[in-house]
């Protein structure tokens, strides 16, 4: 007599109820990172030194009572607790608080800069992985060539320079010196709206241009040196071999066998990358001055705006349990063994 099946009586609904629940525990997760963000930031902004109202040039010229009043508006003058449970209830509703340097509502500030801080780090990303990747992977195939080597010195040398110091470099190099690319801002102010479509979108390039060539170029530097190591661990496994015996050229072995077998641990970098390059953003939106979350962090970190740091690291931790969501997604469509299970 034939054993039952211990396959569920539904598979697809029994796989649906195990996404459901990592989904859904993804959430819970993501929900605790993002309190632990807001509850360090908050604390740890209110013990740095500064004035969260009057900057140092103002302070000898505002009275102390209109000083007090200012505090007493933002709820500053309050104990640090009762602060703390005024902003997590704010914070359930949405409300991110008002800021002083930007002389309106937080949530309207970071929405503003969104955007173009996700168009570069994403334009970053795909620099990183659309250079790194391949480049990697011709390293590991042809390992101990000059090739290999000519490329090994490259990639460690991006992934050496500070992204600071490349921003400043290429700013010189083909902003100042060539004069090929604007080396600030997202537009030109003074020409922008008197472009037409066309010459409006090629102005937001030619900004975008230089600062997305920093951040892509640092990122293909690791990128590629962890892809190399992937794949010298891919091209000694059997089913090379085979794919050898069976008589396909070297190409096809590399782009549709290895590399496929050997993105899987780039994708998990996925996950870290796109958190490394937002921190990048902060440094290079103050070189270029490009008008994104980064750019403004640093302004309210330097004008002690506390509820646009405290809102800004918020968004920023979102973003980043939303890039390692993302990650896992792709390794389920990559690799079917990693998909949930019974």
């Amino acid at each position: 007599m034939a054993g039952r099946s211990s396959e569920p009586p539904y598979p697809g609904r029994h796989r649906q109820q195990l996404v459901a629940r990592f989904l859904a525990l993804r959430l819970i997760h993501a929900i605790a990172i993002v309190f632990l963000v807001a509850t360090l930031t908050f604390f740890l902004i209110r013990m740095a030194p500064g004035d969260p109202i009057i900057t140092r040039s103002e302070a000898l010229s505002v009275p102390p009572e209109v000083r007090a009043q200012l505090l007493e508006n933002f709820g500053l003058d309050r104990p640090l607790v009762e602060q703390y449970l005024r902003y997590l209830g704010n914070l359930a509703t949405g409300d991110l608080g008002y800021s002083f340097s930007e002389n309106r509502p937080v949530t309207t500030a970071i929405m503003e800069r969104i955007p173009n801080t996700l168009i570069l780090a994403g334009l970053g990303m795909l620099l990183a992985f659309g250079i790194g990747v391949p480049v990697g992977a011709i390293q590991g195939w042809r390992s101990g060539s000059k090739t290999d080597n000519a490329l090994t010195v490259t990639s460690l040398v991006l992934y050496s320079l500070p992204v600071f110091w490349l921003g400043i470099m290429l700013q010189l190099a083909f902003g100042l010196g060539l004069g090929l690319f604007p080396v600030s801002g997202a537009i030109d102010p003074v020409i922008h709206d008197g472009l037409s479509t066309f010459g409006r979108l090629w102005d937001r390039i030619r900004h975008l241009v230089l600062p997305a060539a920093t951040l892509g170029a640092v990122g293909a530097g690791a990128l590629a040196r962890f892809q190399r190591s992937a794949t010298l661990e891919t091209v000694v496994q059997d089913f090379i071999r085979t794919a050898r015996g069976k008589g396909l050229t070297e190409q096809l072995i590399l782009f549709r066998h290895a590399l496929r077998a050997a993105l899987l641990p780039s994708i998990t970098l996925f996950g870290l990358t796109f958190p490394a390059l937002l921190s990048g953003a902060v440094l290079v939106e103050t070189v270029f001055s490009w008008p994104g979350i980064g750019r403004l962090i640093y302004d309210s970190i330097a004008a002690r705006d506390y509820f646009v740091v405290t809102g800004t690291a918020i968004v920023s931790a979102i973003m980043v349990v939303l890039g390692n969501l993302v990650a896992d997604v792709l390794y389920w469509v990559a690799d079917p063994r990693t998909r949930p299970a019974s």
